[in-house]
């Protein structure tokens, strides 16, 4: 439905009664609360045309009716910082406190890795290789399914963003500007940005970079 757009609000930044998702119906002519209310947003990501997900400060929220209603999915008393949807109903949750992966949905989470650390963002290619962003220890890989992750570059930079391209090639927003790698993460080149806190990318279908 393209009238309807979200919005997260949190304008102290502190999760109080006025922090939530508000909604309009009319492309922003006017916002309602919704029932996602007295929670930090951090992130609002649409599955499909009505089912939309919330990662907050207090664990990850789903909207099954256009953002209007939401129900807890779990992982409270954490910083869900992104959700990454790949295929069905498997999705890879970014939080404060490591990566967690849902197989079902969202209805249940297991620990995929980094436990205790603070994942920024998260990435996986049409290999199945998982990339992980970090606050302040660059970005992590694994191919095995979270078996085991391994350091590959970016050191002390915080990896806030990370697109990966239908042909495998990884961009990065950092608090250092911007980053690529066209190898899997083995080597990284800069792309510009020097010294910026850049927080998101956006790679447009036509190879527009925003």
């Amino acid at each position: 439905n393209n009238d309807i757009l979200l919005a997260g609000a949190d304008p102290q930044g502190n999760g109080d009664e006025n922090t939530g998702v508000y909604r309009s119906t009319d492309k922003g002519s006017s916002w309602a609360f919704t029932t996602l209310m007295n929670r930090t947003i951090n992130f609002i990501s649409e599955i499909d045309d009505q089912i939309f997900f919330a990662g907050t400060n207090d664990g990850i929220y789903r909207s099954t009716d256009y953002g209007l209603d939401w129900q807890f999915l779990g992982l409270a008393n954490t910083n869900v910082n992104s959700i990454l949807h790949l295929e069905n109903d498997t999705l890879i949750a970014a939080t404060s406190n490591g990566i967690y992966l849902s197989s079902d949905g969202g209805l249940s989470w297991s620990i995929l890795g980094m436990l205790g650390n603070n994942i920024l963002s998260s990435g996986v290619t049409s290999t199945e290789h998982i990339f992980t962003g970090t606050d302040g220890q660059g970005i992590y890989r694994t191919s095995d399914k979270g078996i085991t992750w391994d350091f590959i570059g970016l050191p002390n930079l915080s990896v806030r963003s990370i697109i990966i391209d239908t042909s495998d090639n990884i961009l990065t927003a950092t608090n250092g500007g911007v980053y690529s790698s066209s190898n899997l993460g083995d080597s990284w080149s800069y792309r510009g940005l020097n010294n910026e806190n850049v927080q998101t990318l956006f790679l447009h279908p036509i190879g527009l970079l925003f």
